[in-house]
């Protein structure tokens, strides 16, 4: 399946045309880039989200077979919704990690509904939709071990990797969209703009307003 185009044809995927006065991306993780993943559209839209639930079921289990009982961990809010469906493909339990902090030093914690639920044995899978430096699964992992529980081969399932190449945390990523002409930059190192400087501030993609701002005509 071709995931750039489906991402695209839902409005999921956005391109900066190159016009200095429009806004870039500010992702969450903080880093600035000229393309922005707005899986918002993708959840909106079930059909899309089943079709990547059983791109990934079926690579891990190609991979690295379907006997284990495995437990698919989401990650509020970005990616419950794919990490249930994960689960429903794999016929597994599923769980998800909340938000306790943010910033640079985020802080994820297993949701309390799932405590002493699973056997701390479980061999637990993170799910994102979206992979950019994998901070939320850095603190996600760090959670679910304080509880008991290890990851299966540090294995992250997502819908798009774009890290680039970056992996200094470990995982194993396995992903429906490899993205890695996807750059993305620290503020002041923009390598499409002279001085690496933005004329014009980047904005927060997943508001009303700066939906707005990156699509309107310049």
């Amino acid at each position: 399946m071709d995931w750039e185009r489906q991402l695209t044809e839902i409005g999921a995927l956005w391109h900066h045309d190159g016009h200095r006065e429009r806004p870039y991306a500010l992702l969450t993780s903080g880093m600035i880039s000229a393309h922005y993943i707005d899986m918002s559209f993708a959840v909106a839209r079930p059909a899309v989200i089943a079709k990547a639930a059983r791109q990934l079921a079926a690579t891990l289990v190609g991979s690295y077979g379907g006997s284990q009982k495995y437990i698919i961990c989401g990650q509020q809010e970005g990616s419950t919704t794919l990490g249930s469906r994960i689960a429903e493909e794999l016929d597994c339990g599923f769980m998800y990690t909340t938000k306790a902090s943010e910033g640079a030093d985020k802080i994820m914690v297993l949701a309390e509904r799932f405590h002493g639920m699973f056997p701390e044995d479980s061999l637990v899978i993170l799910v994102e939709d979206v992979t950019t430096t994998a901070g939320t699964s850095v603190a996600s992992r760090r959670a679910l071990e304080k509880v008991g529980f290890k990851l299966f081969r540090d294995i992250i399932l997502t819908v798009v990797d774009r890290t680039n190449g970056r992996n200094e945390f470990g995982f194993e990523i396995i992903s429906c969209l490899k993205a890695g002409e996807f750059i993305s930059w620290k503020e002041g190192e923009n390598p499409h703009v002279p001085n690496g400087k933005e004329i014009v501030e980047p904005v927060r993609p997943k508001t009303e307003r700066g939906r707005k701002l990156m699509r309107r005509r310049i």
